[in-house]
């Protein structure tokens, strides 16, 4: 065999094994809003369940975990999380199109406990839920903040939804981040709740 055709051959083969599995493997974790199509809006909206979709897609590394937590603030300060879900050190592997989502259930009329709400997270085995008394507030919204398809960054929180109110009438503002970033309106509110999702290492992960 001439030498320049077999040199040919090599070529190709290393460039076909530079972008086999391997490099799939290494995908960056993103996570992006999944949009419910028309008939799974009418399903949701026949429950008393408010609830926001994201799709997680990319690798987690053996060496990494995934959390998920809610988080409240006063006065646009955190305050303490309130639900947290890390489920994911037992599941190393690549996410496709893995559904998350945050939602919450308005009690107040079903218990007739005054003012109090229960925060949702789902994960790919179940869901978690907690409740919290939400007093005095008269005005409040519950958004997506990310719009598009986002890198998560390591040991950066990422704000991906967030419930927000005022005890002062209407939301002064409805600003949102979409990068996922602090958005303006949970500063300027009196309560917020926000959905975050984390990529930590390993060993820095909340048990």
């Amino acid at each position: 065999m001439p030498k320049f055709i077999f040199l040919l051959l090599m070529m190709s083969f290393l460039i076909s094994c530079s972008h086999s599995p391997n490099e799939e493997k290494s995908a960056p974790l993103t996570v992006e809003p999944y949009l419910l199509n028309e008939h799974e809006q009418t399903l949701i909206s026949k429950t008393a369940v408010q609830m926001m979709f994201f799709k997680l897609n990319g690798t987690l590394h053996e060496n990494e975990d995934l959390e998920l937590y809610v988080e409240e603030y006063q006065n646009g300060k955190p305050t303490k999380k309130l639900l947290m879900a890390n489920e994911f050190r037992e599941v190393k592997s690549i996410f496709q199109n893995t559904i998350i989502s945050f939602g919450y259930v308005d009690d107040t009329n079903m218990n007739k406990e005054e003012n109090k709400i229960e925060w949702i997270i789902g994960t790919p085995s179940g869901n978690i839920r907690v409740a919290s008394e939400v007093e005095n507030i008269q005005a409040y919204s519950f958004n997506h903040n990310i719009f598009e398809k986002i890198s998560l960054k390591k040991n950066e929180p990422t704000i991906i939804g967030a419930w927000y109110g005022t005890k002062k009438g209407p939301l002064s503002t409805n600003d949102r981040s979409e990068d996922g970033s602090l958005p303006k309106a949970i500063q300027e509110s009196d309560l917020a709740y926000v959905f975050v999702v984390k990529l930590v290492d390993d060993d820095q992960a909340e048990s």
